[in-house]
């Protein structure tokens, strides 16, 4: 209900059913909400994967809030942080985006959300076009990577489009460039590289093979 009524969007539905049961057991009820707008400009869709110009933004604040996050539960961890989101500054940030994307600042955007950063910028080079993106220095690096704070964005800005996107918002800071792999660094130190093309034969392995 806060959601909604902070983005002025209203939630309808036919019908929700609720049973979520199989034969091996039951899970939560889990509504999944669909989000249908209207584009006036077919040519201002932008898309996710990384183009071969342009520099790396993050728009939003990280913060450590790793409470039910996907890294956390895969090394067994818990935390009573989870994300929360501040609509204050969200509606801001998400209205001057979609200028910056109608003005043409924009080349390449993905939402923060399952995984991190590190899961949306290996999404985004799944094309085939590397980034090597450089962490803070007064955060943990694997908290930074794997936070799924909301409200965050990562963008590639075109060329020369630096300034005018920058202006636009009030936390937004350059953290990479594209190129021919991945690779995250802190300081001077290299945390990981990643090769593109074994990333993608890791994503697109059919669940039958993993299995085996």
């Amino acid at each position: 209900r806060d959601a909604a009524m902070a983005v002025d969007v209203p939630y309808v539905s036919g019908n929700v059913s609720l049973y979520n049961e199989t034969s091996d057991g039951a899970i939560p009820p889990t509504p999944v909400l669909m989000g249908v707008g209207l584009v006036e400009d077919i040519r201002n869709c932008t898309t996710s994967d990384m183009k071969k110009d342009g520099s790396i933004w993050l728009i939003g604040k990280t913060k450590e809030e790793m409470g039910a996050s996907l890294y956390y539960r895969s090394i067994g961890k818990d935390c009573p942080n989870i994300p929360k989101t501040d609509f204050d500054s969200f509606m801001p940030r998400m209205e001057q985006l979609i200028l910056a994307i109608e003005q043409g600042e924009v080349v390449a955007c993905h939402d923060i959300s399952t995984g991190g950063i590190a899961t949306a910028v290996i999404e985004m080079c799944m094309s085939g076009v590397g980034a090597s993106i450089r962490l803070g220095e007064d955060m943990r690096a694997d908290v930074e990577l794997f936070s799924e704070s909301n409200g965050r964005w990562i963008v590639q800005v075109a060329n020369g489009k630096d300034k005018d996107f920058a202006r636009r918002f009030d936390y937004a800071t350059r953290i990479g460039e594209v190129g021919n792999k991945i690779a995250f660094s802190k300081g001077n130190d290299v945390i990981a590289e990643l090769e593109i093309d074994e990333l993608r034969n890791a994503w697109t392995m059919p669940v039958w093979d993993r299995l085996a």
